[in-house]
C-alpha cells in the first residue's frame, strides 16, 4: 500500500511541474488588461510573449482580437505569423471580424486574412459562400482565393463555384479553374456538365479545367477517353474563341488528344492565321497518329480534302510517323494522279531519311518519262537536306544527263538540291572527284564549287580529301584550295596527314617497289601535292613520319621518300630516332637526305657500335654510287683516312 501511495505522490507532484512549466515558471497569467497593453505597446518582444500566450488559450482569446488582426500590417515576419496562427486558432469566433477587417486592409494583409479563413475551414464556408454571390468583385476574389487555399476542402461548396465560372471576372474564373484542378476527379462530372449546357465562358473555363485535369485521369483511362471525345465532339461545332481554348487545351493534353487530330486538320484550311499556329504547334505537342487507329483513316480521307492546305498539313502529320508512313506514301506515289503525288512528296519531307530510298527510285525511273514530276522530287530532296547526302552520286549524274539534254530548269532545280546538301561529308567527296574532269565545262564549275565549301572537320576525311591532288593538275583552283585546307587542318592534327599518306590505294605495292628508282615519288601526283603540304607544315610532320616508317617496308618506303622532300633539316629528328631504336631499316631514310645523309652514315659506319655500324651500311648501300669510296676504304681498314674523310662530310 505504501509503494502505491509513493508512486500516486509522485505523479502529482509531476502533474504540479507541468502545470509550473505551461505558466513559465510559475508566475501569474497576465490579465486581459495587460494583453491588451502589451499588444498596443509596440514593443515586439512583449507582442510576441503575448500573442504565445493567446496561442496557448485558442478560442478564448477571442477578447484581444481587435489588438491582433492590426498586427498583421506589422513589419516584423514573425509576429505577423504568430498573429495568423493565434487568429486561426481561435475559429469561429474569429469570421466575423476578419471579414470585417477586410473592408480596412491592403493588398498587402489581404493574403493574411484569407489564410486565416482557410485555416479555420467549415466553419468559415457559410459567411464565404454570400461573399461568392456578392456583386463586389473584390470580395468575390477575395472568396474565392480563400478556397483555393482550403485546398481539397473546397468539395463543401463545388456547386457555388461552379457558378462563379460565368463570373464576368477573368480573374475570379481563373481562381476558380484552379480550384476545379486541385478538386482532380471530384470537379470531373460537374464541369462535363456545365460544358454540354454553358454559356461560351463556362465552357471555356471548364475547358481550362479538365485541360489540368489529364494528369490525375491517366489512372481511368475510361474517364479521360470520354473527356477527350466531348472535347473533340465540341471543337466540331464551337466558334472562333471556343475554339482557341480547345486548341491550347489539346496541347496540354499530349498525346493522349490523339483522336482531335483529324478535326484539327481539317479546320486548319477555314481557321484564322492565329488559330492555325496554335494548330500547327499543337499538332508537333500530340505527335502522329497510331498505326491503325482512327484518326489515321482520317487522316488518309484527307489527302483528297479540296483544299490545298488541309492535303499538306494531313500529309505531314502522317509523315511524322516515319518508316511507317513511307509505305502509305509509295502507293500515292504509284497511283498516277499528280496531286496525291504531291501529297505524298510533302508527307516524305517530313519522314526524312528513311524516305532517300524511294525519292531516289522515283528520280532515276522518271527522267524519261516525266521530267517535271522529277524537278518536284528534286525539290522534296532539297527540303530533306543534309539527311540526303546518299544521292550526291545520282544528283551528279541528273545534272550530266540534263546539261546534254539542255533542260535549264531541272539542271537549276538539281544544282539547288545539291546545294541544300552542302557541305558534304569526306567520303561523299570521292564519288564527286571524276566530275572535275567531266567534258561537260558547267558541270567541271559545280563539282569545284562543291569542293570548294568543304570543310575538314575530322581526321577520317583528310584522306578523301587529299585525292584530289591524284585528280586534279597543280594548276587548278581546287587543287591549290585542298593544299590549303590540308595545311590548316595538319596544324591541329598533322597524324591524319601521315596516315593519308600510308592509306593511298592509286598504286600498288609492287610497283611502287619497281619504280623507286626512277625517282617516282618526286613526280607522281598524289606524293608531289602531299609532299609539298609536309614541307608546308615543317617540323611538325618530321617526328610523325620517322615514328609511321617503323610500321613496315611499304611505309618505310613512302615515309623515306617523304623525309627526302623536306630537305636535309630534318637530320637531327632522323639521328635521334636512330639512336632511340637501333633498327638498320632506319638507313633506308638517310639513304634519301643527300650530303647530310651520307656523313651521318659514314659516322655510324665508324662508331664502333654493331647495331649502328648496321644502320650505317645499310644508309650507304642506298645512298648507290656515292657511297663507293667511302665502303671500299671501309673494307681495306684504311680508318684513318676514313675519319678524315667523316670529318670534312660533317664539316
Amino acid at each position: 500500500m505504501e509503494v502505491v501511495k509513493v508512486k500516486s505522490s509522485f505523479f502529482f507532484f509531476l502533474f504540479l511541474f507541468g502545470i509550473a512549466m505551461v505558466v513559465e515558471g510559475g508566475g501569474d497569467f497576465p490579465s486581459r488588461q495587460e494583453c491588451i497593453r502589451g499588444l498596443r505597446s509596440g514593443d515586439v518582444k512583449r507582442q510576441k510573449e503575448i500573442l504565445q500566450y493567446c496561442l496557448k488559450l485558442g478560442p478564448r482569446a477571442s477578447f484581444a482580437i481587435g489588438e491582433i488582426l492590426p498586427l498583421l500590417r506589422s513589419s516584423h515576419p514573425s509576429v505577423v505569423n504568430l498573429a495568423v496562427r493565434v487568429l486561426s486558432g481561435m475559429g469561429k469566433a474569429a469570421v466575423e471580424p476578419v471579414l470585417s477587417e477586410f473592408s480596412r486592409s491592403s493588398s498587402l494583409t489581404r493574403p493574411f486574412l484569407s489564410q486565416i479563413l482557410a485555416n479555420i475551414g467549415r466553419d468559415a464556408v457559410p459567411k464565404l459562400r454570400v461573399w461568392l454571390r456578392s456583386k463586389d468583385v473584390s470580395r468575390r476574389l477575395f472568396a474565392v482565393r480563400t478556397f483555393a487555399k482550403m485546398g481539397y476542402r473546397a468539395r463543401w461548396v463545388i456547386e457555388d463555384l461552379g457558378e462563379r465560372l460565368d463570373d464576368s471576372s477573368e480573374r475570379v474564373r481563373g481562381e476558380v479553374v484552379r480550384i476545379f484542378i486541385q478538386l482532380k476527379g471530384l470537379s470531373y462530372s460537374i464541369l462535363l456538365r456545365k460544358l454540354r449546357g454553358g454559356s461560351l465562358r463556362v465552357r471555356v473555363g471548364c475547358v481550362r479545367a479538365l485541360a489540368g485535369l489529364v494528369p490525375f485521369l491517366l489512372k481511368d483511362r475510361g474517364k479521360l477517353d470520354g473527356m477527350v471525345s466531348e472535347l473533340v465532339g465540341l471543337y466540331s461545332e464551337s466558334g472562333l474563341p471556343l475554339r482557341l481554348e480547345l486548341v491550347k487545351a489539346f496541347g496540354k493534353m499530349g498525346v493522349w488528344a490523339k483522336p482531335a487530330l483529324g478535326v484539327l486538320v481539317e479546320s486548319y484550311g477555314t481557321s484564322s492565321p492565329v488559330l492555325r499556329a496554335q494548330i500547327l504547334a499543337v499538332l508537333a505537342k500530340i505527335g502522329p497518329p497510331r498505326r491503325g487507329s482512327k484518326e489515321l483513316s482520317k487522316l488518309r480521307s484527307l489527302f483528297s480534302h479540296s483544299q490545298l492546305e488541309v492535303r499538306h498539313l494531313a500529309a505531314r502529320v502522317v509523315g511524322s510517323m516515319g518508316v511507317e508512313g513511307v509505305e502509305i506514301f509509295r502507293s500515292l506515289l504509284g497511283s498516277g494522279d499528280r496531286r496525291l503525288r504531291r501529297v505524298a512528296l510533302e508527307g516524305l519531307v517530313v519522314v526524312g531519311k528513311a524516305a532517300v530510298p524511294l525519292l531516289k527510285l522515283y528520280l532515276r525511273r522518271e527522267f524519261d518519262r516525266d521530267w517535271r514530276f522529277q524537278v518536284e522530287v528534286l525539290d522534296a530532296l532539297r527540303r530533306i537536306g543534309g539527311q540526303a547526302r546518299e544521292v550526291i552520286p545520282l544528283l551528279f549524274a541528273v545534272l550530266e544527263r540534263s546539261i546534254a539534254g539542255k533542260r535549264r530548269l531541272l539542271v537549276e532545280r538539281c544544282w539547288r538540291t545539291v546545294e541544300s546538301l552542302l557541305p558534304l561529308r569526306s567520303e561523299d567527296l570521292v564519288q564527286v572527284m571524276p566530275y572535275l574532269r567531266s567534258g561537260h565545262r558547267q558541270l567541271r564549275v559545280y563539282a569545284e564549287r562543291v569542293f570548294l565549301r568543304f570543310r575538314l572537320r575530322d581526321r577520317g576525311g583528310v584522306y578523301p580529301f587529299s585525292l584530289l591532288f591524284f585528280y586534279l593538275p597543280s594548276t587548278s583552283r581546287v587543287y591549290r584550295y585542298a593544299r590549303f585546307e590540308l595545311v590548316r587542318y595538319g596544324k591541329g592534327d598533322p597524324d591524319a596527314l601521315v596516315e593519308a599518306l600510308l592509306r593511298f590505294e592509286g598504286v600498288s605495292f609492287f610497283q611502287e617497289l619497281w619504280l623507286d628508282g626512277l625517282d617516282f615519288y618526286r613526280y607522281h601526283p598524289y606524293f608531289r601535292g602531299l609532299f609539298g603540304v609536309f614541307r608546308e607544315l615543317g617540323e611538325l610532320v618530321v617526328g610523325r613520319l620517322v615514328e609511321g616508317a617503323l610500321r613496315d617496308f611499304w611505309s618505310l618506303m613512302r615515309c623515306s621518300h617523304a623525309l627526302g622532300f623536306l630537305g636535309e633539316g630534318t637530320l637531327r629528328v632522323v639521328m635521334k630516332s636512330i639512336l632511340k631504336h637501333r633498327r638498320s631499316s632506319l638507313g633506308y631514310i638517310l639513304s634519301k637526305l643527300g650530303r647530310s645523309g651520307l656523313s651521318a652514315a659514314l659516322g655510324l659506319l665508324y662508331s664502333g657500335d654493331r647495331d649502328l655500324e648496321e644502320v650505317g651500311v645499310v644508309a650507304l648501300v642506298g645512298l648507290g654510287r656515292r657511297s663507293i669510296l667511302p665502303l671500299l676504304l671501309h673494307a681495306s681498314g684504311l680508318w684513318g683516312y676514313g675519319k678524315e674523310l667523316v670529318g670534312r662530310g660533317v664539316g
